[in-house]
């Protein structure tokens, strides 16, 4: 919150924009991980892992490790503590639900999630045409009524917005908003829209292949909590120390005809040996060593067409 409160927030249309997506964390084997994650029966002992993700700043604002049993969607609600109201979430297929749908309304932050085909009879109609926007009202049956008194959301019925993306390759989606107004929204903009939600993924990659977040130092649950915050820690300073050093390479090289962007990779690499200089120093000593590190991750660009 510091760190964005210190720089002007980009907004898209008027949206602070969150993209959130889960995973599966390999762990090390041991009754404590395996009573706790649960057993897999054959394989690893996995862990289900959760983010919320500030796509403008590349920052991860919340992570939720959990059980395997845990939905992606129970820890969904977790991530909605850090939202609020006018945000615009970004979510994959595996979320769509009656109730998550009626929580977001209740807290007043938007939604864009992809729609599973056959998952609401109320967008039947809607994907069979070819029609490139429609709002529906969804009617929740029995069963997902008995879902929002167990949430504790409102059984109301509720309107959603229906956008149809086609990509290049001839693939159709179908994704719901709760963002109901045309002029403030248009359905044009739903596939950049949604295509921003790949950082996200990137933001895996990096903690499992630079990061290596499942390279884990102890076979406690604490231990394993404690290791991937403080990495997630680690990630998000990197992605600091690169938003500034980022500015700072744009001015510098305005006049030239190519860009140039800060490798994320470089960022991360002069944080992981500075880290814990950077917790436990005076406020002089990190001041001056925070600037070090701008420089020497803008010493590593590369370049494109601008």
């Amino acid at each position: 919150e510091t760190f964005r409160a210190g720089c002007k927030t980009p907004l898209w249309h008027g949206f602070r924009l969150f993209a959130v997506d889960g995973t599966a964390l390999r762990l090390p084997g041991g009754a404590a991980l395996e009573a706790f994650f649960g057993a897999q029966g054959s394989g690893p002992t996995l862990a289900r892992a959760s983010i919320l993700y500030d796509v403008s700043h590349d920052l991860v604002v919340d992570t939720q490790v959990s059980a395997t049993c845990v939905s992606e969607r129970e820890l969904a609600v977790e991530h909605l503590a850090a939202a609020r109201p006018g945000d615009l979430l970004l979510y994959d297929r595996g979320y769509p639900a009656f109730w998550l749908f009626a929580l977001h309304l209740m807290l007043g932050v938007e939604f864009c999630m992809r729609l599973p085909r056959n998952s609401f009879s109320a967008a039947d109609a809607f994907w069979e045409s070819a029609e490139p926007a429609a709002i529906i009202t969804l009617n929740p049956s029995p069963e997902q009524r008995r879902d929002c008194r167990t949430q504790g959301v409102p059984e109301a019925p509720l309107r959603v917005r229906l956008v149809r993306v086609r990509l290049r390759g001839g693939e159709t989606e179908v994704l719901a908003t709760s963002v109901l107004d045309e002029a403030r929204l248009p359905a044009r903009l739903f596939a950049q829209l949604y295509h921003r939600r790949w950082s996200v993924e990137e933001s895996y990659k990096r903690q499992k292949r630079w990061l290596e977040v499942e390279n884990l130092s102890g076979r406690s649950v604490l231990a394993v909590r404690q290791d991937i915050h403080a990495k997630i820690l680690a990630l998000n300073l990197a992605a600091m120390v690169r938003a500034v050093a980022q500015l700072l390479a744009t001015r510098r090289f305005a006049a030239r005809q190519r860009a140039y962007q800060v490798r994320a990779c470089a960022a991360l690499s002069a944080m992981k040996h500075n880290l814990i200089r950077l917790l436990i120093g005076s406020s002089r000593h990190r001041d001056g060593l925070l600037k070090c590190l701008i420089v020497e991750a803008g010493s590593k660009l590369t370049s494109f067409s601008g």
